[in-house]
């Protein structure tokens, strides 16, 4: 584990707003998978062979680790293994893909694979340690895409012991605030929205929410810089009107 350093803690920073964007990644292909899926008027196993057929091509050109669940690529990343930068990707389309188009499979598990392997790809891009971001990401993923940012840090503790669980938080609280309200399951119901800047109907189920309003709040550092950014902008303009 490494020493807690101003460099280490941004580091994590860093990767929880990675990690964030590749739950919102994996929400949004699953969310146009299924759009695509919907659209199909076909008979629904042949809609299961026309989802199958893609799968089977790449799993030919890949390799058929991104089918099942992955419990093998999962250990060999938290062990600090060498696995493909673009492993994560691969799982995503593989999962939205089966689930879409008919395939029976839980979301959890390819949730730790994509987490996983991100976490390492994280880390071999700012030469950090591979188990550990390994970890983080296999936690911070599942915050982002579940929105489950207190179960997932507790399951750091839990899984990878107290000197990683801080970080982990950290990374998950992170994760979670960066995919806005949207969530891999889309019948999970909207309890409290994630920042005060943003107006949010309470009480509706993910998949319906259709549009929100963001006003960020007085004294903000985001309400700073858009009061700057206009500002430069109203100067701008009188300078070339004359």
């Amino acid at each position: 584990m490494p020493e807690f350093t101003g460099t280490f803690f941004l580091q994590v920073s860093l990767a929880g707003v990675f990690f964030g964007l590749c739950s919102f990644l994996l929400i949004e292909i699953m969310k146009k998978t299924e759009i695509i899926s919907r659209g199909m008027k076909i008979w629904k196993p042949l809609k299961g062979l026309v989802g199958g057929v893609p799968l089977v091509v790449l799993a030919l050109i890949f390799g058929t680790r991104y089918l099942g669940l992955g419990v093998e690529t999962i250990e060999t990343a938290l062990g600090g293994g060498d696995v493909h930068g673009y492993d994560f990707i691969m799982k995503m389309i593989f999962t939205s893909t089966t689930l879409s188009f008919g395939g029976s499979g839980g979301i959890v598990t390819p949730i730790f694979f994509i987490g996983a392997t991100s976490g390492s790809f994280f880390a071999n891009l700012i030469g950090g340690n591979l188990e550990v971001f390994a970890a983080i990401g296999m936690v911070a993923l599942l915050a982002g895409a579940a929105n489950t940012p207190i179960s997932a840090s507790i399951m750091a503790a839990e899984m990878f012991g107290p000197k990683v669980a801080p970080y982990a938080a950290l990374a998950c609280i992170i994760s979670f605030l960066m995919t806005g309200h949207r969530s891999v399951y889309p019948s999970q119901v909207l309890a409290v929205t994630k920042s005060t800047s943003i107006t949010v109907q309470k009480g509706m189920t993910m998949e319906a929410i259709r549009s929100s309003t963001v006003k960020p709040r007085e004294g903000s550092v985001t309400g700073t810089l858009i009061k700057g950014f206009n500002r430069a902008k109203r100067l701008a303009r009188r300078k070339k009107k004359r």
